[in-house]
């Protein structure tokens, strides 16, 4: 029961009823007030979940290494956390954590001068010891000194293995180099895997040189190691990739080279032009009782049919046999020996590929995962995964809290790659969702399942859309993260020196007035300007790569100094300061009165009002649109200037651009397009090396171009 329109208390009280509420109590037996509105209830909905894998933030920052090195870099689980390791141009470097987020750099000594080292594996020893197997790289060429301790090297024509060991927990290491380990005669040892047993360790690797083989080593801590035996498949050579271990049973991964025909080359032993392999699996309970497994008894084991290696006398051939008989990796998932099939194409594959289906590709793939339990090797395929055939798609196993899962990668551009896990969906099954955005970096190296995130490091060169790139071009490793969540992606909230990657910043507050804001040293990389006017904005020093802009974006006025704006695509940004930019592969639709003095604009496509605003600045692979004046004549002087691979125009729905001259220039494979020629004296050109665009253009002999569209002034 419910009073209504009584106020309480004693006489003196305050009234607070109405004005005519004298007697106006009404009693109800339900409870509610038949004077009052009904009730209304207002549900709001749980923010939306996000699942691991599809919202992606950068995470720590590590080092740098060599460009070449992408290879040389794995995640482990050993000693109760994860490391990460990983190269620093010819050493190696060492990272350990428990929750995926904080990353600790353990102190693994000094390089040795004209060396390389990189780190294969990793295990804890039954007394508490790590080993990591590493490979030593000597007799390298091309050394140049980095100035940190550190140097570049080139290629290594000797391998050798070494171990390095901890008992601090993997605080620090040393490295010894076991005599039992040595090469012999003037062969390599490229040393893959490292496992711990209730012994000690064993080791696999493989012996390149005209005996090829592989071998296993055993030691009881780690200091003192003995050849147990070497191991040969069913062709004269063979090389070990993985050595896996459940503390039972003991499986190496090998592979048969059926025609190969080693050799030295540049890097050291080499098996020949024609590398095609044949991969088994060897089981036991020890190094002494491996034995490879028949074909039946395991669903990644099969019968290498070539009868005769002549026929692998193309890439596209030796490709061909790769895919039927693929590789495998493993490691262990909840106590499990795991091994997964290197991706195999399958029919839909095909069909989608042969019909440029670019969504059925999505979807066409099988993935094949197999695991031993009770003595028993159970196969699982996950079906509905993109295609093997879709780019380059190196997959990596995971372990997603005892559950096997799949890291792939799937479109990648100049520094983005878009992560493609294959992760349990918590009902028995897998997904594979796409995730809202890529992440930066020119490769991703390896990934990992850490504290229930996703982890991902990745290798991302200084400047990766330079046409040449030296190898010892420095590489910076970092990682990024992902984990589940829930809601939209939070705002970016714009300063100087913000880090927001792939924003929307439609969504930033204040949007689209940020006229003037301060951006020094931001880091905006592939983010969506989307109509922001960001007059007089400063960007100096910003990383700006991919970022994108719509119609009615201004950065009229603005700061760009020295900032790296490679791919870019800025509207209007007219007397904007570009000095020292890098706008390589970017355009900018009016960058008229605009500033570029000291500016890379290689490859860029820049509309602009004079060739005077890129006085001194190499026009080589540039495409330059040059707007009409309001008033006076239409023309422009190219004299002298390199215009190899570049292209000169004027706007397609305006006058005609007049060429005044074109003495003393470059041209090679230059294109000009919507141009009157008539000025120039043929007989001072070599008009084979221009290509003329456009109908309304005009030749040195006053008629159109031959051959259009891309049309040439040489008459036949």
């Amino acid at each position: 029961m419910t009073l209504a329109g009584c106020s309480g208390g004693d006489s003196d009280s305050a009234d607070t009823s109405g004005p005519d509420d004298t007697n106006a109590a009404v009693v109800t037996v339900d409870g509610a007030d038949p004077t009052l509105p009904e009730p209304t209830t207002t549900t709001t909905a749980p923010p939306e979940v996000v699942p691991v894998g599809q919202r992606w933030a950068p995470g720590q920052s590590l080092h740098n290494t060599g460009r070449t090195d992408n290879g040389r870099h794995r995640f482990v689980q050993a000693a109760g956390a994860t490391w990460f390791l990983s190269t620093k141009f010819n050493g190696v470097a060492i990272y350990r954590s428990t929750d995926g987020a904080t990353w600790t750099a353990a102190d693994v000594g000094p390089t040795t001068p004209g060396e390389s080292l990189w780190i294969n594996d990793m295990a804890e020893g039954p007394d508490g010891r790590l080993a990591a197997i590493a490979t030593r790289g000597t007799r390298c060429d091309s050394v140049i000194d980095n100035g940190d301790g550190t140097q570049y090297v080139g290629f290594c024509r000797g391998q050798a293995a070494a171990v390095l060991l901890s008992d601090d927990s993997g605080a620090t290491w040393r490295r010894i180099e076991p005599p039992a380990m040595a090469p012999p005669g003037d062969s390599s040892v490229r040393p893959v895997s490292i496992i711990a047993t209730d012994t000690g360790f064993v080791a696999a690797g493989t012996v390149a040189g005209p005996d090829w083989h592989a071998r296993l080593w055993s030691s009881p801590d780690g200091e003192n190691w003995t050849l147990d035996r070497e191991v040969r498949g069913a062709s004269p050579y063979a090389s070990a990739e993985q050595l896996i271990t459940d503390g039972s049973t003991m499986v190496l991964v090998l592979s048969d080279h059926p025609c190969a025909s080693p050799r030295v080359s540049t890097p050291g032993w080499v098996l020949g032009a024609d590398w095609v392999e044949w991969p088994r699996v060897f089981s036991g309970t020890s190094t002494a009782d491996l034995a490879p497994l028949a074909v039946g008894s395991h669903p990644f084991v099969r019968d290498l049919d070539i009868s005769n290696c002549d026929v692998l006398g193309s890439l596209e051939t030796i490709s061909a046999v790769d895919l039927t008989h693929p590789g495998m990796t493993g490691m262990v998932v909840g106590g499990v020996i795991t091994l997964l099939e290197d991706p195999r194409p399958t029919e839909a594959d095909s069909a989608a590929d042969e019909a440029d289906d670019e969504e059925a590709e999505i979807t066409s793939g099988r993935r094949r995962i197999t695991q031993l339990v009770d003595g028993e090797w159970n196969l699982t395929e996950i079906d509905g995964v993109q295609s093997a055939l879709k780019g380059d798609r190196p997959a990596q196993l995971i372990d997603v809290d005892g559950t096997p899962g799949i890291f792939e990668t799937s479109d990648s551009g100049f520094a983005d790659t878009t992560p493609a896990p294959i992760l349990p969906d918590g009902d028995g099954g897998w997904a594979q969702d796409a995730p809202e955005h890529a992440i930066i970096g020119d490769q991703i190296v390896a990934a990992s399942w850490v504290g229930g995130a996703l982890v991902a490091a990745t290798a991302t060169t200084t400047d990766p859309w330079a046409d040449s790139v030296l190898a010892s071009e420095p590489a910076s490793i970092s990682l990024w993260a992902s984990q589940e969540t829930s809601g939209p992606r939070p705002p970016c909230e714009l300063a100087p020196g913000v880090v927001c990657t792939f924003a929307d910043l439609t969504q930033s507050p204040g949007y689209p007035d940020f006229a003037g804001i301060d951006l020094t040293g931001a880091d905006l990389a592939f983010a969506d300007f989307g109509d922001a006017d960001m007059t007089g904005a400063n960007f100096s020093g910003a990383r700006l790569w991919g970022a994108t802009s719509s119609q009615d974006f201004s950065a009229d006025g603005a700061n760009f100094t020295g900032a790296r704006a490679q791919d870019v695509d800025l509207r209007s940004s007219i007397g904007a300061d570009f000095t020292m930019a890098n706008l390589s592969w970017s355009t900018v639709y009016d960058a008229s009165d605009a500033t570029f003095a000291g500016a890379v604009i290689e490859r860029a496509s820049l509309t602009l009002n004079s060739l005077a605003n890129l006085a001194g600045v190499p026009l080589a692979n540039a495409r330059i649109t040059l707007l009409p004046p309001a008033s006076g004549p239409y023309e422009v002087s190219l004299a002298g200037l390199d215009l190899t691979d570049a292209r000169i125009a004027a706007p397609f729905d305006g006058p005609v651009l007049k060429v005044l001259s074109l003495e003393g220039a470059t041209l090679a494979n230059t294109s000009l397009d919507r141009v009157d020629l008539t000025a120039i004296d043929p007989a001072t050109i070599d008009l084979s090396q221009l290509d003329v665009w456009d109908e309304l253009s005009l030749c040195p002999d006053g008629l159109p171009p031959d051959n259009l569209p891309i049309g040439t002034c040489v008459r036949a």
